[in-house]
């Protein structure tokens, strides 16, 4: 009975452990280049890395949780990339995205 009650307090606090990535953030709250280059990357796939960024990201973590969830993600960048990466970078746009809602009015 003992050795059940530490199992589930170790499950319980392994669970708590977790660090919470939930964010509202705007870039204009960040002050450099840099900052905000390596804030969106931390959040969205940068395969090329950009010079600077303008968005607004909110992510809602629900993977904390004991039963964690999916994580909420919603992203409006614009980004500034290097002359010689203009091939290789493509536009999604939500309405291009089956089953996605359309940007935000």
């Amino acid at each position: 009975m003992r050795r059940d009650l530490m199992l589930a307090l170790a499950v319980l606090l392994s669970a708590c452990a977790e660090r919470n990535r939930s964010t509202d953030t705007e870039s204009k709250s960040l002050s450099s280049a840099k900052e905000r280059v390596d804030f969106l990357c931390s959040y969205a796939m940068c395969p090329r890395r950009p010079i600077d960024a303008a968005f607004h990201l909110v992510y809602h973590d629900n993977s904390g949780a004991l039963f964690g969830g999916p994580s909420d993600l919603m992203l409006q960048s614009v980004i500034k990339v290097n002359p010689d990466d203009r091939g290789q970078a493509r536009v999604l746009r939500s309405e291009s995205i089956p089953n996605q809602p359309g940007p935000l009015r």
